[in-house]
């Protein structure tokens, strides 16, 4: 069975992706999860 994924890309003025906004959304992800990463392992540091 083949099952069928969609996917919503943002697109700019000219009807074309979006890759700047892509870019800037991945970038915001992964500091979002660096930041939790950093706050686990301060936490973690404090329970010594």
């Amino acid at each position: 069975m083949v099952k069928l994924i969609f996917f919503k890309f943002p697109f700019d003025d000219y009807g074309e992706p979006d890759c700047d906004y892509m870019k800037q959304y991945v970038k915001n992800m992964i500091m979002q999860k660096y930041k939790q990463y950093l706050e686990f392992f301060d936490n973690r540091e404090e329970v010594k």
